[in-house]
This record gives structure tokens, sequence and C-alpha cells, in this order.
């Protein structure tokens, strides 16, 4: 799934509908734009706090970061029970969490398991309906509802409405790399060129 709007309002239908969301990417394909955007969609659903939280950081243990996010003290040991407990007290709450990939294993074992427990008892806790987690990750991610990808060079000669071996076309895929983003400014840009030069 590439970045767009039928991404982007797929991930928020999914969050809304299930409080967790992990979404997994290739390195540099968009995903704290992605993670940025369907936050601030939650905001304005939940009119809650937002909570992010980037492992990549390398700023020590993960739930210590949340916690700390929070206004808890968590122990090493964290329980489910006081995960969930602090979380209906921070409701409503988007919390997200960019670049899990870097997390170690045993982090990211726990968070998998949290993050399972949070969806699995917000179905019985009405103060965990206004909570939402989204997980990004730069790798494959266990159970992850959403991938983010580069554009191919037919993509990119569809948005250019030109042929796929198109020299424009060829040029413009290498330049950007296939970057969503970079693309879609670039055809932009193009497009303005050309109605102002008509």
């Amino acid at each position: 799934m590439r970045i767009e709007r039928e991404a982007l309002s797929g991930a928020i239908s999914l969050v809304l509908d299930e409080g967790y969301i992990a979404i997994e990417a290739r390195p540099r394909a968009g995903l704290t734009l992605f993670l940025a955007q369907v936050g601030s969609e939650l905001v304005k659903k939940c009119k809650g706090d937002l909570l992010y939280v980037n492992a990549a950081a390398g700023e020590g243990d993960i739930m210590a970061q949340i916690g700390e996010k929070m206004g808890c003290v968590w122990r090493s040991a964290l329980s489910t029970t006081e995960f969930l407990h602090d979380l209906k007290r921070a409701a409503p709450l988007v919390l997200l969490i960019d670049g899990a990939e870097r997390l170690t294993a045993p982090e990211k074992a726990q968070l998998t398991l949290f993050c399972h427990a949070f969806r699995n008892e917000r179905m019985f806790a009405p103060a965990l309906s206004q909570v939402y987690v989204v997980v990004g990750a730069r790798e494959a991610w266990e159970a992850a509802s959403v991938q983010l990808d580069y554009f191919s060079l037919r993509e990119v000669a569809e948005l250019l409405s030109r042929p796929t071996r198109d020299n424009v076309s060829v040029a413009l895929y290498a330049w950007t790399k296939g970057s969503p983003a970079l693309t879609r400014e670039v055809v932009q840009a193009l497009g303005c060129r050309e109605v102002v030069q008509a």
C-alpha cells in the first residue's frame, strides 16, 4: 500500500474500529509523515492528547518512555494490568510509536503483548474506547495491517499521464527514487508549469 488518500483513510478506519494498528514500511517510504497524518486525524476525532515516541532515538526502554510521556513511573517489570489501567486514566489519548524496528527483541515482544492485550480489553472497557495506539516500523512487523511502499515506474508514469518507458517518466522515477511525497510534488510542479506556459 502506498501513501495516498485510500491508504490513509483505510488506516484511520482500522484504528478507529480496533484501537490499535501496526504499519510497516520500507525505509524512506514516508512512515513518519504517514504516522503524523493518522495521528492528526485521530486527535480530531477523540479530542485527546497526542503522544509521540520515537524508538529510534535510543532514549532507553520503550515502555519507560511511554510511561514518562503519560506522566507515569513504570517499573521494568510492568504488568499488562498496570499498562491498561494507566491507559484508561490517560484517555482520551493517541499514542504514536515510530521507529519500532529499532527495539530490542524483548521490547518488541513486550510491546506486541501489551498492544494485543489493549485491543482485546478495549471491547470490554469503555474508557479504552477513546485510546488509539499506532505502531510504525521500517521492516516487517507482526500482524501489520498497512504496508507503505515506494511508487513503481508504472505508477510514476500514470501520475504524469505518460507511457511507462517515456524519458520523462524514467527520469522522474530515477530522480525521486520512487518517493511518493517527492514524486507528487514534482508532478504537481510540472503540471503547474505546463498550465502557465499554455
